[in-house]
């Protein structure tokens, strides 16, 4: 049978399920970041940088996506320029990262945002504890 074309299809609708199978700590990662009170922390945490940062100026790059992209970088250990290209260049990273077929931030962003959370101490920790929580969670429902 002649067909005149394929049906379109949603790119990232079958990228979850993707990614649990080529990288199950991402999958983890990201049931781990679904928690609104860390979003609500980090967004507090970078709404400190200047102030009037959550009121006036340009539209930031969203709090989620840089987040997300500084935890890749430091999961993996790239650096910021590394970071900018492997995201641009990956589906499942790109969906991750909550970038979609948005513009990826450049290494420029990414540096200022982790140098703004290196600084505090803000971002890293924030994870890490919502990371031990979790952990303690899993310990105790085994338990």
């Amino acid at each position: 049978m002649l067909i005149d074309k394929h049906q379109p299809e949603d790119v990232f609708a079958r990228v979850p399920e993707l990614a649990a199978q080529i990288d199950p700590v991402l999958h983890t990662l990201d049931i781990l970041l679904e928690d609104n009170d860390l979003y609500q922390q980090v967004r507090a945490d970078l709404g400190k940088r200047y102030r009037f940062t959550l009121v006036h100026g340009r539209h930031s790059t969203p709090v989620e996506v840089l987040l997300r992209m500084l935890l890749c970088k430091h999961l993996y250990q790239w650096s910021f320029k590394e970071t900018e290209e492997r995201v641009k260049d990956s589906l499942v990273l790109r969906w991750f990262c909550r970038v979609y077929f948005a513009r990826v931030p450049d290494e420029y962003h990414l540096n200022n945002a982790g140098r703004e959370k290196r600084s505090s101490g803000g971002m890293h920790g924030v994870v890490r504890d919502r990371e031990r929580d979790q952990q303690e969670r899993t310990l105790i429902l085994a338990g």
